[in-house]
């Protein structure tokens, strides 16, 4: 589904829903903890829920560079290969994730600002929780055909 940049107006919306689950995000700590050669065996908020619990989380916590990515494909879906060879993305962790959040991504086309270039569609990008609140906040351009 790759939509034509001039098609777009301000107010525009593109919108994902995805469900994170518990085992997504262990698996992923595990990937992640193999591949850096460190001992996958470490409890920490992140890769074990009683841990985490104790710390007053609602479970563990999915690292930051697990959850951005819905917001990279989102884009991708939307854009195609003009996102992957010339999208610009700069986002703001504002909460955790965690297993078994409910996580909607969305990005709406804003109008570009007095200093920016006008050969790109501009959105504002954000991810919430099924609670509502903001996890990632960002801005994203695109470059128009």
């Amino acid at each position: 589904m790759s939509i034509s940049a001039s098609d777009l107006k301000p107010g525009f919306s593109l919108v994902d829903t995805k469900t994170i689950s518990t085992e997504e995000v262990l698996s992923f700590c595990r990937r992640e903890r193999e591949l850096e050669g460190r001992p996958i065996d470490l409890k920490n908020i992140h890769t074990d829920e009683e841990v985490a619990r104790s710390y007053g989380l609602r479970g563990v916590v999915a690292p930051g560079v697990q959850t951005m990515p819905y917001i990279w494909d989102l884009l991708r879906e939307a854009f195609g290969e003009r996102w992957t060879r010339g999208g610009k993305l700069a986002v703001t962790f504002t909460n955790m994730v965690c297993g078994g959040d409910t996580l909607t991504t969305q990005a709406v086309v804003r109008e570009p600002a007095e200093n920016e270039p006008t050969n790109r569609l501009y959105l504002d990008t954000w991810m919430e929780n099924q609670r509502g609140e903001k996890v990632i906040v960002g801005k994203a351009s695109v470059p128009i055909d």
